[in-house]
C-alpha cells in the first residue's frame, strides 16, 4: 500500500478560488477525508501524506492553503509542534475521539494552526473555516473591485456586509438565524444593524427591550439621518443597534419605494455605512414581494434557511433559482456569495449530503448552471431555542447547539475569528492526549 498519492488531475474544473488541500494522516483517515472533500465538490486535494517528511517536502512542492492533519502520523507532541512550524500554511488538526491531554495546547498555540477539533466534530463547521480563512487571504470572497461601489440609488462602502436571510418556507427558523447573526456579528467588535422587513415583525417580542412603535415607518417617512433613521434605531446590546419591521402587514407595500426615491432599503443600508456600521442583517419575509425584494436589492449577501425535508429543498430552490436566474443583475448578490442553513435538524430527516444533493438536482432540471449554495452549518432542533426568544433573551446564549450553528456560518462569511470552537456563545477548550 503506498505512504502516499498525489491527484494531479482532481477538479480540472475548480476555479482559482478553489483551496487548495494537503492531507497528512494515516491511509484509512486519509481516504475517508479524500473521499469527503471530494464529494463536497469545494476543494481540491493535491496530495495526501502518510509521513512526517514526505508531508513537509510535499508542502513546500504543493503550496497548499490548508494541510488537514491527524496525529495519528506522528510519534510525539514535539514531533506536532516542530512539524507546524515548517509548514508555511494554514493548519486544521483533526483528533479522535476519547484522547485528552494539556500537550494539546502548545499545539493550539502556534500561529498557523487555525483550528483544532476532537471528539465529534462538525465537519461542515471544519470545511467553513478552511474556507472562509483562504478567502480572506486571497481576498476571493467578492467585493466590489473599487473603494466604492454604486447600487440602484448610491454608493455603499465597499467593505459592507449587507445580508439578506432569506427562504421561501414558513416555519424554518429564518428570523431566529437572523438574530443570532447579528449577536455573533456584535460580539466579533463589528457594529451592526439588525433590520427586519416583516410584517408582522416579531422582533419585539423575541427580543426584551425593543419597541414595537419605534419601527421602519420613521425611515420610509423622513429618509435622513437626524430624523428617520436615528429615530427608527434601538440599541439592544453593545455594537447591535436593531431596526424593527412594520406591525401592519397592510403597510407592507411601503418597502416597494421606487428607484428614484431617497427612501428605499438601499438607501437605508448606504446610510448605515455611511454611519460606520460594518454589517446589515435583513430579515426578509418568505414571500418574494415587498420585503423580500427590498431586502434582495440591497444585499451583497444570502442565507438561505431551510429544514431538511423535501418541501423546503423545493422552496428554497425555487428562491435560489430566483435570484440568480429571474432577478440576475438587479442586486449585488453573485451566486458564490449564497450559502444554505439547515435548520432544525432531526434523527431521520434528510441528512445534509442528500439535501444539497437533491436540491442541485432540482436546480438542474430548471435549466439553472449552478449548484445549490453551500452547506454553511447545520442545527440540531433544539427546544432551548423558542424557550429563550418566548421570554425575549438570546437563544445563542441559551443553546449550544445553536451557538454552534451560528458561529460556523458566521465564520464562514466573515472569516474565522477564533482557533476554539464554540460552546453556548463562549469558547470552548477542548484537549487531546495521544502520546
Amino acid at each position: 500500500m503506498p505512504a502516499s498519492w498525489n491527484h494531479p488531475g482532481a477538479s480540472p474544473q475548480q476555479d482559482a478560488g478553489t483551496p487548495n488541500v494537503l492531507i497528512g494522516a494515516p491511509y484509512d483517515i486519509g481516504q475517508q477525508w479524500l473521499q469527503n472533500l471530494h464529494v463536497d465538490g469545494r476543494f481540491r486535494v493535491s496530495a495526501t501524506k502518510t509521513t512526517i517528511q514526505e508531508l513537509v517536502v510535499g508542502a513546500q512542492d504543493i503550496n497548499p492553503d490548508a494541510v488537514l492533519l491527524n496525529p495519528g502520523i506522528f510519534g510525539s507532541v514535539s514531533e506536532v509542534v516542530s512539524t507546524v512550524q515548517r509548514l508555511q500554511c494554514d493548519v486544521y488538526l483533526v483528533l479522535p475521539d476519547g484522547v485528552v491531554s494539556e500537550d494539546i495546547e502548545a499545539v493550539r498555540e502556534q500561529p498557523n494552526v487555525k483550528s483544532v477539533y476532537v471528539e465529534n466534530f462538525n465537519w461542515p463547521e471544519l470545511l467553513g473555516a478552511i474556507l472562509a480563512n483562504t478567502a480572506a487571504k486571497r481576498k476571493f470572497v467578492s467585493q466590489p473591485d473599487s473603494e466604492l461601489w454604486r447600487s440602484n440609488s448610491g454608493v455603499v462602502s465597499a467593505g459592507m456586509y449587507n445580508i439578506a436571510i432569506w427562504g421561501r418556507s414558513g416555519g424554518a427558523g429564518r428570523t431566529s438565524v437572523a438574530i443570532g447573526f447579528a449577536e455573533v456579528c456584535a460580539q466579533r467588535g463589528i457594529r451592526t444593524l439588525l433590520v427586519s422587513l416583516a410584517a408582522p415583525c416579531p422582533l419585539p417580542y423575541m427580543m426584551d427591550g425593543l419597541k414595537a412603535s419605534t419601527n421602519i415607518s420613521e425611515w420610509f417617512a423622513r429618509p435622513s439621518v437626524d430624523e428617520g433613521f436615528k429615530n427608527a434605531v434601538q440599541t439592544y446590546k453593545p455594537n447591535l443597534d436593531v431596526i424593527v419591521g412594520l406591525q401592519d402587514a397592510i403597510k407592507e407595500n411601503n418597502f416597494m419605494q421606487s428607484p428614484d426615491s431617497n427612501a428605499t432599503i438601499n438607501d437605508l443600508a448606504i446610510m448605515a455605512a455611511r454611519l460606520g456600521y460594518g454589517a446589515v442583517i435583513m430579515d426578509a419575509p418568505t414571500s418574494i414581494m415587498a420585503g423580500a425584494a427590498a431586502a434582495i436589492s440591497a444585499a451583497n449577501y444570502m442565507v438561505l434557511v431551510a429544514r431538511p425535508t423535501i418541501a423546503d429543498i423545493i422552496a428554497n430552490v425555487e428562491a435560489f433559482r430566483l435570484v440568480v436566474k429571474n432577478l440576475s443583475g438587479r442586486h449585488m448578490i453573485k451566486p458564490g456569495n449564497v450559502v444554505c442553513v439547515l435548520n432544525q435538524m432531526k434523527e431521520g430527516l434528510l441528512p445534509q449530503d442528500d439535501f444539497h444533493r437533491i436540491a442541485t438536482e432540482f436546480l438542474q432540471k430548471q435549466d439553472v448552471s449552478s449548484p445549490f449554495p453551500v452547506i454553511a452549518t447545520t442545527i440540531k432542533d433544539d427546544i432551548a431555542v423558542p424557550v429563550a426568544q418566548n421570554d425575549g433573551t438570546s437563544a445563542i446564549t441559551a443553546s449550544e447547539p445553536f451557538a454552534r450553528g451560528i458561529h460556523s456560518l458566521t465564520g464562514l462569511i466573515l472569516g474565522a475569528a477564533d482557533k476554539n470552537n464554540f460552546s453556548a456563545g463562549k469558547p470552548k477548550k477542548k484537549r487531546f492526549g495521544l502520546f
